[in-house]
């Protein structure tokens, strides 16, 4: 494809310097970063003085099979590189790199197989690399499910969709402050460390939304969040068989943890209750009653064993 930019007639005239070369031609890279990199430029073009350009033909030299010698050589050049904070490899360099010339058909034999092996490898890296992008992208969906698991058991439990919905007006003077969809019940948590660490992690600055899981203000905000939520509890149940868990991990489970976990703590009735934004003590009983069947199941453990 040709270049955005082009020299015209004015240029080359001005600048007894500026030379376009005919293509092909190679273009060896002599300092810098790309130093010792190596090109077949297919268009009529000019270099800087970064560039060697092997340009003028030569009967009985085929130029893909020089390209491939020289890309070959790059060790070699790299090592006969001078200088201190910029190496760089001279003309004079180039020219004392040894390049065996057989037969014009034995050249063309071996720059038809290294290009067709070249182009077999690139299709091969290009399918990994798309597999890594993949898996990159699917080993950070499964870190935002975590997150936001961690975020709800922060937050004494909090449901998903008031998690989904909380606003960043909602924290005020390290007070984080909502109303629970379910109940309409308003609860109050501290603002603790871990949870301003988290959404540190996020960039939210285009919403005005606490935790990116809406992320399109006024755009269809309640189809957003039940995509996220099947996208992150897929995710989290896939968290949950990797560690083997023996039950579906979902964002549920950050609930029932913290109850459990502030049961065993020996944390009162009405504390977990309030804490959960139950609107009875008596749901809070039931609900705590359903999660811990330890008791029931030791029992049950014993009558089998007597069998």
């Amino acid at each position: 494809a040709n270049t955005t930019k082009t020299v015209n007639a004015i240029a080359l005239d001005r600048f007894s310097a500026l030379k376009i070369y005919r293509a092909p031609f190679i273009a060896v890279a002599m300092y810098g970063a790309s130093i010792a990199n190596t090109s077949i430029v297919t268009i009529d073009a000019c270099t800087n003085q970064a560039c060697c350009v092997l340009s003028k033909p030569i009967k009985n030299i085929n130029y893909e099979y020089v390209f491939y010698t020289i890309l070959a050589a790059k060790e070699e050049l790299l090592l006969s590189a001078r200088g201190g904070t910029q190496p760089n490899i001279s003309q004079e360099i180039l020219k004392q790199l040894h390049i065996p010339i057989p037969p014009l058909n034995c050249q063309n034999e071996i720059a038809k197989y290294l290009t067709k092996k070249c182009f077999e490898i690139a299709s091969i890296t290009e399918e990994k690399q798309d597999l890594i992008t993949d898996l990159e992208a699917y080993k950070k969906s499964l870190i935002f499910a975590r997150d936001i698991f961690m975020f709800s058991f922060y937050t004494r439990g909090m449901s998903f969709v008031d998690m989904a919905f909380l606003k960043k007006k909602d924290l005020q003077n390290g007070i984080l402050t909502y109303r629970r969809k379910k109940t309409g019940q308003q609860l109050f948590i501290k603002w603790e460390k871990p949870m301003q660490e988290l959404i540190d992690k996020y960039n939210t600055s285009e919403t005005s939304y606490l935790l990116p899981i809406i992320q399109n203000n006024g755009v269809d905000e309640w189809h957003q969040y039940q995509n996220e939520a099947h996208r992150i509890n897929r995710n989290l149940k896939h968290i949950g068989k990797q560690i083997g868990l023996g039950i579906p991990l979902t964002t549920y489970v950050a609930r029932h943890a913290w109850a459990s976990i502030a049961q065993s703590k020996n944390v009162s009735l009405p504390v977990i209750s309030e804490a959960l934004g139950h609107d009875s003590e008596q749901t809070t009983r039931i609900y705590l009653a359903s999660l811990d069947t330890s008791i029931v199941d030791k029992a049950n453990s014993l009558i089998l064993m007597s069998i």
